[in-house]
């Protein structure tokens, strides 16, 4: 039983921080070392990633819906009228699915080639204490930024991957994966509704992605693991999708950089433990 109150109270922290700006990553990190957990780290990282994951879909499924059907829509099309085929991409629905795409490959790459880097960092955790403050420093500059108004129709090829070359960075536990795309975007000039909504939409296939590289680790997988990982699997996606409401209306009201002291405060925290631990 007290096994099993572990992983949802990990599930809970996964869903609360992995929209919130706080990285969440960095705190399974942290909570990991506390209850003293030697599981596959990223293994279980990736699990419950994946209920933030179902809490997005469900939280994004009418605006998901729509890119599904401007897919299908393209393809008849591109059948029916080759010439005008590549006119689609000034059309918003499929223009977002392309900056979508372009988006993935940064983080692709670097989740591919720079996978072993990053899982390493998974056992540290005074690197997720400097992590921390790094995200606080990046979401402290946002407060200088007035709100964006460029819309998909305006949104770039390089805008896309600057995008996504922070979720690429943000593999690092303790970098806010929601927190340095939305900066980022912010930085951009972007839409504030529309950054979210595109952070949100870029996790999907990241973490989906990670998913399918770390299946491996179910082989031989303990199956007394199996009821504490689908446990903490739905307390992420429940208060993943709670969480998507508050940052969504924190970003509304531009008030992203008052997170920055949470993260300062927890990395000092962390980094101050760890070399008086020392």
């Amino acid at each position: 039983m007290e096994s099993i109150i572990k992983y949802i109270l990990l599930g809970i922290i996964q869903g609360l921080t992995e929209f919130l700006p706080v990285s969440s990553s960095g705190h399974l990190v942290i909570f990991q070392k506390i209850f003293g957990l030697k599981e596959p780290q990223l293994f279980l990282d990736v699990i419950l990633h994946l209920g933030t994951t179902a809490a997005v879909i469900y939280f994004l499924r009418k605006d998901l819906k729509s890119l599904i059907y401007g897919i299908y829509t393209n393809f008849i099309l591109r059948q029916t009228d080759k010439k005008n085929s590549l006119k689609l991409l000034s059309i918003e629905p499929f223009r977002l699915i392309f900056l979508l795409f372009i988006a993935c490959l940064p983080t692709g790459l670097m989740g591919i080639f720079f996978k072993d880097t990053f899982e390493k960092l998974f056992g540290s955790v005074l690197t997720v204490g400097i992590a921390l403050c790094i995200t606080g420093c990046i979401l402290f500059l946002t407060r200088w930024f007035r709100d964006g108004h460029r819309g998909i129709p305006e949104m770039t090829i390089t805008d896309a991957l600057l995008a996504g070359l922070a979720q690429g960075i943000a593999i690092t536990p303790g970098i806010s994966r929601s927190g340095i795309t939305i900066a980022v975007l912010i930085f951009l000039g972007i839409d504030r509704e529309l950054l979210a909504k595109f952070s949100f939409m870029l996790a999907i296939p990241a973490i989906l992605g990670a998913a399918v590289i770390e299946s491996r680790h179910l082989s031989g997988f303990p199956s007394d693991l199996i009821i504490p990982f689908s446990l903490g699997f739905a307390a992420s996606a429940f208060f993943g999708f709670i969480a998507l409401f508050v940052l969504l209306n924190i970003v509304r009201k531009g008030k992203l950089n008052l997170f920055a002291f949470y993260c300062w405060a927890v990395g000092i925290i962390v980094i101050l433990h760890q070399l008086f631990a020392q």
